[in-house]
């Protein structure tokens, strides 16, 4: 488990770094890129399908910025459309040998590998005819070719920040707005995201139009935000982290609900070690971000601030199991409720308190249909490892019915795990929403208030359908077996069991369930032949673990 809280942070801290690094590496590029008007117009000639007039606009681009690696690409593309082969193998090279975006390499390589006589995959087939097509001025066929393609990469970008610049174009706002929105979702590469953000506001502004009419006061208090943000990514991209974080600040204070720049605040607050500053700012983001992304990514960063902290101090831990059921063969409502609140002494050993309650509504002192008893104590366990664990509990229990008080010992081995086990909760994005899996338990136990040696057995397959958020629906089998060294005709038997369970969507509410079981006892007292015996029950169960 340590091992696997190590790895989440490596990869949260690898993951900031990156998201740093594309800042550093990709602002300057983008602010070069979009103050040059002969870029902004070559555009718009290959919008056109005047080509021949964009290819020489950003012919002149790239002598000027052969960094502009993207330009040099839809450059390639131009002239293999023009038919000029020879110049767009050249540029289709040029990518290959100098293009740091993977996505931009893999086009230019099957750009030549076409032209060498190689096939091509399927996706990539489609994006390249494409802006084929996109080049040719088709911008509709265009559109088809980047959809289908979605269908199968609806993660990529750069593809989606495409279909909202042309649906914007068809004066289509609304598909277009998706699209950015999805981009601005989605991505966290700077460029991708001003981009997205600039068009989002900029449709805003189209579809509210009346929502645009701003005092004079209300266009300085813009133009501020905007310079705060400005400047504080432009210190950002220099390496001054310190310096940039009041601008950010400053720029959050009339835009709190930009969740955007409160994740970029918050990843700097935790570079910097401000670990109680980052995850007020991540807080905020999983409490009143609309984007499902950006709500895991804070929750994510939230557990593994907690996890550290956690080792600068004494962990505490509640765990809670809570069953209660309608017995139709005993006529008898059951419950059986067993709490426990302890800290973690030392690494995989907890020690703490419990409390241990088992009781139903017909059993009395002539007919013990069920040991009533109420106990609590003292308890020590030890994880041996993710799936077993050796636990001692020692406390007073008072049995109802046998009319019994004293001091009761319990040492407990027991051992689990579930295959391919389902999640807690449905993000709103996942594709998969079925969970076919095994699930298996047992224990040994000596209880000393019975004098008796237990053995418990439990084996369920489960086909669980994730409905949304915490909410599942699932059928399922079960089979147990109890036995004990004393041979007592009802603790050996075995138990055959089919069910339905159902949880709504409301975190750590009870789950209900309805099961039909035979149970087969295993020793018969009397001497004659062992009973079976039908029943149908029905109720809820409680499962709670948590570690704070």
């Amino acid at each position: 488990m340590k091992t696997l809280k190590t790895n989440i942070k490596m990869l949260r801290v690898i993951r900031t770094l990156i998201f740093t690094l594309v800042l550093t590496f990709s602002f300057s590029d983008l602010a070069r890129s979009q103050s040059d008007p002969d870029l902004e117009l070559a555009y718009e000639y290959l919008n056109q399908g005047r080509n021949s007039e964009a290819a020489e606009l950003f012919e002149n681009y790239v002598t000027k910025n052969p960094g502009e690696v993207k330009i040099v690409l839809q450059l390639a593309y131009i002239h293999k459309n023009l038919g000029n082969q020879a110049v767009a193998k050249k540029y289709f090279e040029y990518v290959v040998n100098n293009s740091t975006s993977s996505d931009d390499v893999f086009a230019a390589r099957q750009e030549l590998d076409m032209m060498n006589g190689s096939s091509t995959t399927s996706t990539g087939g489609t994006l390249t005819q494409a802006y084929d097509l996109l080049n040719k001025g088709q911008n509709d066929a265009a559109i088809t070719l980047f959809e289908e393609h979605i269908k199968s990469n609806p993660n990529d970008t750069k593809t989606l920040l495409q279909l909202g610049y042309l649906y914007k174009g068809k004066a289509d706002y609304n598909k277009a707005l998706d699209y950015f929105t999805k981009v601005y979702n989605l991505s966290l590469k700077s460029e991708e995201l001003k981009s997205a953000s600039s068009e989002i506001s900029d449709i805003n502004n189209i579809l509210n139009p009346n929502k645009n009419v701003t005092t004079n006061q209300g266009n300085v208090t813009s133009q501020s935000n905007n310079e705060n943000l400005n400047k504080a990514y432009s210190l950002l991209n220099q390496g001054f982290k310190d310096a940039a974080i009041p601008y950010f600040e400053q720029y959050l204070i009339t835009n709190p609900s930009d969740t955007k720049i409160q994740m970029q605040l918050a990843y700097l607050y935790y570079e910097m070690q401000q670990y109680s500053r980052a995850k007020e700012r991540f807080k905020y983001v999983a409490d009143n971000s609309i984007f499902s992304v950006e709500k895991t990514q804070a929750l994510n960063s939230i557990k593994t601030i907690d996890d550290m902290n956690r080792t600068s101090r004494i962990p505490q831990i509640v765990d809670i199991y809570f069953y209660n059921t309608y017995d139709s063969y005993q006529q008898n409502y059951i419950s059986n409720f067993l709490g426990k609140y302890g800290f973690e002494i030392a690494r995989s050993l907890t020690a703490g308190f419990y409390g241990d309650v088992y009781l139903d509504s017909k059993s009395n002192k002539e007919n013990i249909l069920n040991d009533r008893y109420v106990e609590g104590g003292a308890f020590l366990k030890y994880n041996i490892n993710n799936n077993m664990a050796l636990e001692v509990r020692a406390g007073y229990v008072s049995q109802f019915d046998r009319e019994k008080q004293g001091f009761n010992f319990k040492p407990v081995f027991s051992f689990g795990n579930t295959f391919n086990a389902p999640p807690t909760f449905l993000a709103p994005n996942a594709s998969k929403k079925e969970w076919l899996y095994l699930q298996f338990y047992g224990a040994a136990l000596y209880d000393y208030k019975y004098r008796n040696l237990f053995g418990q057995g439990f084996l369920k397959e489960g086909l669980r359908f994730m409905l949304g958020g915490y909410s599942y629906f699932e059928f399922y089998l079960r089979q147990n077996g109890n036995f004990d060294s004393q041979n007592l005709e009802f603790n050996n038997y075995l138990e055959f069991a089919g069910g339905i369970q159902f949880a709504p969507n409301i975190k750590h509410f009870p789950s209900l369930f309805v099961e039909a079981t035979n149970k087969v006892f295993l020793r018969n007292e009397n001497g004659t032949e062992s009973k079976n015996t039908f029943q149908v029950r029905a109720g809820f169960v409680v499962g709670y673990f948590s570690i704070f």
